[in-house]
């Protein structure tokens, strides 16, 4: 479970399944039980909203001699990067490189993240905003996968992309990850715009 200075701890539930969908672009969670399904809202500055923008915004601060790094991420991070007169750095569409063997990660800050921590971090923020919505978060998660992720040169990728969306979702905390596959159209002529 991800244990970072400054994180909110998830608060955890033996009943129910959540439904995860990590995007590229945005997110979204659900939560079942009891024969029901709620769909997380996620707060912003205009109201609620029930997708969470994948993005990922870290922000350094200085205090005499010690310096903080914050993540933000969803709408907070949009929010935050427009709001604040010095710039971080806000990192987008990290489902995009899951196959690809070559990023491993990145330095933020003089600190280096893995892809796997980044998005965790996404994770667990969008997580935070999703208790608020209903509450302790069931230990089981159910999370959508692409048949081809980005990038995959053939199974073995996908594979490897696979393993590292479990370790990311294994940071947030779950005791059990089913994956579903994401529904796929083969490219064609007309939709390969």
């Amino acid at each position: 479970m991800m244990k970072r200075a400054g994180l909110t701890p998830l608060e955890f539930a033996n009943e129910g399944s959540l439904g995860l969908d990590f995007g590229t672009t945005n997110s979204a969670a659900a939560r079942a039980a009891h024969g029901e399904a709620t769909l997380a809202t996620f707060r912003t500055a205009g109201g609620g909203t029930q997708t969470f923008p994948s993005v990922l915004y870290f922000e350094r601060t200085r205090r005499d001699a010690a310096t903080r790094v914050t993540s933000f991420a969803g709408p907070g991070a949009i929010e935050r990067y427009l709001q604040v007169d010095e710039r971080g750095r806000l990192i987008q569409s990290l489902k995009a490189y899951l196959a690809d063997r070559r990023f491993d990660g990145t330095a933020v800050f003089s600190k280096q993240y893995s892809l796997e921590e980044m998005i965790a971090l996404i994770l667990h923020h969008l997580l935070t905003g999703a208790i608020g919505s209903f509450g302790p978060l069931p230990r089981r998660v159910v999370a959508g996968r692409p048949v081809h992720f980005s990038n995959a040169g053939d199974e073995s990728d996908d594979d490897f992309a696979a393993s590292r969306l479990l370790a990311a979702l294994r940071q947030c905390g779950f005791d059990e990850v089913v994956f579903e596959y994401e529904p796929w159209r083969r490219p064609t002529a007309t939709n390969r715009r």
